[in-house]
């Protein structure tokens, strides 16, 4: 009865998607969490207060029902600091969330399809194109 059981649990998680939760706190953590590899649909990329060179744009695109979350500090975003922009027009992944960043140049969303920027800080001209 008990082998029945677990047989019976196996078979309706087979094939069942996990999200995982990436914790970054320098650039090689972060450019591994962007990577081909690195985040999927429905992951979560953490990222650490501190300076960062990588830009926070992943290889790989959400889904409508699984984005990609990138969270930073939404109490204090500029804890979680950019010298790179956000440039999306060199992209075109969607279903991508940034939340709590501070992002030191221009923000551009050219080819940005169901993605959303919220409790970020943008410096250095503050240009924001959509």
């Amino acid at each position: 009865m008990r082998l029945a059981a677990l047989t019976v649990a196996a078979l309706l998680f087979a094939g069942q998607a996990w999200a995982t939760t990436h914790n970054v706190t320098n650039d090689a953590t972060l450019t591994t969490a962007m990577g081909a590899g690195g985040a999927q649909a429905g992951d979560i990329v953490n990222i650490a207060a501190g300076s960062y060179t990588v830009k926070p744009v992943p290889a790989n695109s959400g889904t409508a029902g699984s984005p990609i979350r990138i969270v930073g500090s939404q109490s204090n975003p500029g804890s979680v600091a950019f010298s790179v922009g956000l440039d999306w027009a060199s992209g075109t992944r969607s279903y991508i969330s940034w939340t709590g960043l501070g992002l030191g140049n221009d923000v551009t969303f050219t080819r940005a399809d169901h993605c959303s920027l919220t409790y970020c800080k943008v410096d250095s001209g503050g240009l924001v194109s959509y």
